[in-house]
């Protein structure tokens, strides 16, 4: 018998209502750029209290799509028990990154907070 690694609740809960709130402005490719603008791990993120917390990462250059959450983000908020051990938290963190961005040479448009706050209660 195998059990599914979930997201927290609570913080899944917290980062919805974060997503949905309409006081994130969404950007792209980045956790937070200068403009103040969030990708969704961004306001995940923000919500944990690790845009202000760390200096393990660089908002600017951490970008979702270059391997660093997988050993910055998600690693830290293990470790300070934001999250639980998500199954496949590097793919998941793909998807949302590219749910996020888009992915133009595929020619697929960028997922708005809302619709990624839908899959995120539904799937994690």
């Amino acid at each position: 018998m195998t059990t599914e690694k979930k997201l927290d609740k609570k913080i899944k809960a917290k980062w919805i209502k974060a997503l949905l709130s309409g006081d994130y402005k969404q950007g792209r490719a980045c956790l937070k750029n200068k403009k103040g603008e969030y990708c969704c791990l961004g306001v995940l993120a923000d919500v944990c209290g690790l845009l202000g917390r760390t200096n393990q990462f660089d908002t600017e250059k951490a970008s979702v799509k270059d391997g660093l959450l997988s050993t910055s983000l998600f690693h830290f908020a293990e470790e300070n028990g934001f999250l639980n051990n998500i199954e496949h938290s590097k793919n998941v963190e793909c998807l949302l990154a590219e749910m996020n961005d888009g992915d133009k040479v595929e020619g697929r448009k960028p997922f708005t907070f809302k619709q990624i706050a839908a899959w995120i209660k539904k799937t994690l």
